[in-house]
């Protein structure tokens, strides 16, 4: 168990209830775990559980969460209702077609661009012996100021202001880590790492998105597809690199992933210890407290203050959004 997430991850386990207590039964242990200490628990591989141990964890509103190979979140068990979501959602709709939603977009790049920034900034501090890395932080970089107009006329622009700054940005992670460039669709370890952890935020991001009253589906900055939660997606861009970005550049920083921790049969997979080493990772940086709004909290927290923060400039509680910037 990391922290108070209860991370399923071997084949053919079997979890049911017993009491207030979640049993976990496989071939080679059996395994105890109280529900008032859990937050979710997490389905890594084949395994099935009972609709008794589906019901103690509705009722003590534990998220259950189903990721596949990768990563992503291919299913979740939620309460039937959510509650207090209908206005939210309707104000969520319109804004997309007003300047709070052009607002909004704007925020969410300026969140993200500022952050990698920042952390790239961070790194040659570090580094200080790497001098192409201390050669790329000094470049003048085209930081994001406001822009008039409606969502779809100002996309593109903003489009090439995040790509300009992930192209600085993961150049300079490479130069760390060996990684040739960012590309999901890659099989390399570094890239098969970070689509693994961003699967596990993506999950993380939706949870607090319901739990918020956000449409999950109804974005801004991404654009609407058939199966695409595109409002994840947007606040996702606010959190990759603190939570993700960070935990994996340690682990490759600090030699802790080797070729042990890849399946190589057909594309390149995480292995079962790849997997846990990426979820211990990931989990860690979730639950790190940082300063947010002159308090301690954690990143896990401050996800969901982000997406009722987005709720409650939607619905006119307040009058801007400040999106999160990782220092």
């Amino acid at each position: 168990m990391f922290n108070s997430v209860l991370a399923i991850d071997k084949i053919g386990s079997y979890i049911k209830k017993s009491g207030n207590r979640f049993i976990i039964q496989n071939k080679d242990l059996k395994e105890e775990y109280s529900a008032d200490k859990i937050s979710q628990l997490l389905f890594l591989t084949s395994a099935a559980i009972s609709s008794e141990a589906i019901r103690l964890a509705v009722e003590k509103n534990i998220d259950i969460v189903y990721l596949d190979w990768r990563g992503n979140p291919f299913a979740r068990t939620y309460r039937p209702i959510l509650g207090g979501t209908t206005l939210t959602r309707r104000k969520q709709l319109e804004a997309y077609f007003s300047p709070k939603g052009a607002y909004l977009v704007q925020k969410f790049v300026e969140g993200k661009t500022k952050s990698q920034d920042n952390y790239l900034k961070s790194l040659a501090k570090d580094h200080k012996e790497n001098i192409q890395l201390q050669s790329l932080v000094k470049r003048k970089l085209n930081h994001l100021t406001k822009i008039d107009g409606k969502i779809d006329d100002i996309r593109e622009k903003l489009l090439g202001i995040e790509g300009s700054m992930a192209a600085i940005y993961f150049k300079g992670l490479g130069l760390l880590t060996g990684f040739k460039q960012r590309n999901p669709e890659a099989d390399d370890p570094f890239n098969v790492c970070l689509n693994y952890g961003y699967g596990m935020l993506y999950s993380e991001v939706e949870r607090a998105c319901v739990l918020a009253g956000l449409d999950p589906y109804l974005g801004f900055f991404h654009t609407d597809r058939y199966g695409k939660p595109s409002m994840v997606l947007d606040v996702v861009e606010l959190f990759r690199v603190a939570v993700v970005d960070r935990a994996i550049v340690t682990l490759f920083n600090r030699g802790e992933m080797d070729k042990n921790d890849f399946d190589m049969r057909g594309d390149r997979t995480l292995a079962q210890g790849g997997r846990k080493k990426i979820v211990s990772a990931v989990l860690g940086r979730l639950n790190t407290q940082i300063e947010y709004r002159n308090k301690k909290l954690s990143l896990k927290d401050i996800v969901l203050a982000q997406t009722r923060e987005i709720a409650g400039f939607l619905l006119e509680h307040q009058r801007d959004f400040k999106p999160f910037i990782y220092k």
